[in-house]
């Protein structure tokens, strides 16, 4: 009427295993949680520093690219490491592009691009921005 110790190791070894599986399969969870959350986060901050810039354009007179610099107005954006500062203000962080270019004197090309993830992949948004005149 009891178990013997072969049936205890049996079914502990088995309670192990559906142990083992579930935790697996909760840190592949985790771990698919985190790269996407690092994704999202590198593609927020080009947008959020895409958006201010945009905003900037509208608001201003007049533009200026000098080197890695653009000044928009009264702003200053320039790229130092991988924070993309506006002033002496930090905009955007995870950032590996800040590319300009100025092809007409009103107009400028912008090209800002995240750190890669883990996978390598990293997001990128373009835009040709135009100063109106008044």
């Amino acid at each position: 009427n009891g178990m013997t110790l072969i049936e205890l190791l049996i079914a502990s070894f088995i309670v192990l295993i559906v142990l083992s599986i579930g935790y697996s399969l909760y840190l592949t969870g985790i771990k698919g949680f985190i790269a996407n959350a690092n994704a999202l986060d590198g593609q927020s901050n080009v947008r959020i520093a895409m958006d201010h810039i945009t905003r900037s354009f509208r608001e201003a007179n007049t533009i200026k690219v000098d080197g890695d610099y653009l000044r928009v107005g009264l702003n200053t954006y320039r790229l130092n490491e991988d924070i993309l500062m506006v002033n002496i203000n930090q905009l955007a962080t995870g950032i590996s592009e800040f590319t300009i270019s100025q092809t007409l004197p009103h107009q400028v090309y912008i090209r800002i691009s995240s750190l890669p993830n883990s996978q390598g992949e990293s997001f990128t948004l373009e835009a040709w921005l135009t100063v109106r005149r008044f």
